[in-house]
């Protein structure tokens, strides 16, 4: 791969599965509206070198192999240029640093059951999601729908970070031409009430500002959980995608931390979710998508 900075690149880890071909999707789709292309990464870790063979060499090469065949029938089916990327290292880290070499500036991350060849579970995903300098799409097996990212949930808290995944949402709404659903948090703490309201506020002026058409629901005030009614509103409206705010690597200390994100993500409807972590809520425009791990 040359050294050249890639504008609007998108990049698809790739492992051979069904999950890495809905990436490719999501990230043909995304790199036709960009005018951008598409990588397909492939991290050597010993999971690969158990499949394809002991020797670094020699696996590399298979890998490139293959994964080149996929890129050339990629172009031919979407005309979307597509190359690939194969270096050994570790997802958690090698994956962030190609992020940051490229300067891609989004991530969509496949991710599926225990099969696969890279294992990519739970507080692990949220991992590869925090470690990334990119706001990151996770996927599961569902392909693009017909309406694109459309409608697109934003939940918000009374945290200060919840604020920081508009300008992302703003991206993707404009982008789509789609509608933004701010659903925001029940609190009974009358404090908390006010720090909710405001934070919707805020974020609905914004996206009012630039045009796009905003609908506001309402956490239910017998919820028990907020990741599980953001989930069944999701589901209720057919979203397109959700968007939530991720904590920095630093503060997901074990496989409990970050649980409600990883509910969201694990959302039964395979709704595509964006993750924007605080520290690069500003980063907009190119893609990277995350292909086929468990």
């Amino acid at each position: 791969m040359s050294n050249k900075e890639k504008n609007n690149l998108i990049i698809v880890t790739y492992d051979f599965t069904e999950q890495a071909d809905c990436a490719t999707n999501h990230a043909s789709y995304l790199a036709k509206i960009t005018s951008g292309d598409v990588a397909l990464v492939h991290i050597i870790n010993k999971e690969s070198k158990s499949k394809f063979g002991k020797n670094v060499n020699s696996v590399q090469t298979e890998i490139e192999n293959k994964l080149n065949e996929i890129c050339t029938k990629n172009f031919q089916n979407t005309g979307v240029k597509t190359f690939s990327i194969v270096r050994p290292g570790s997802i958690f880290s090698t994956i962030a640093e190609i992020t940051s070499e490229t300067k891609a500036k989004l991530v969509v991350l496949g991710t599926h059951g225990v099969k696969g060849m890279q294992h990519l579970l739970g507080a692990f995903a949220l991992k590869v999601v925090t470690s990334s300098p990119a706001p990151v799409v996770i996927v599961q097996s569902k392909k693009v729908d017909k309406d694109g990212y459309n409608p697109i949930i934003l939940s918000i808290d009374e945290s200060v970070e919840t604020k920081q995944k508009v300008n992302q949402a703003l991206e993707f709404a404009k982008t789509h031409k789609a509608e933004v659903h701010i659903f925001s948090k029940y609190e009974k703490d009358e404090y908390l009430q006010i720090k909710v309201k405001g934070n919707s506020n805020y974020v609905k002026n914004e996206l009012i500002s630039e045009g796009v058409k905003v609908v506001e629901a309402n956490e239910p005030s017998d919820s028990k959980s907020f990741s599980n009614a953001v989930i069944r509103y999701s589901a209720n409206v057919k979203a397109g995608l959700i968007v939530i705010t991720t904590k920095k690597e630093k503060e997901i200390s074990d496989m409990f931390i970050g649980d409600e994100d990883v509910k969201i993500i694990n959302n039964d409807s395979q709704i595509p979710v964006l993750c924007v972590n605080a520290s690069n809520y500003n980063i907009m425009g190119s893609v990277i998508a995350f292909g086929g791990f468990n």
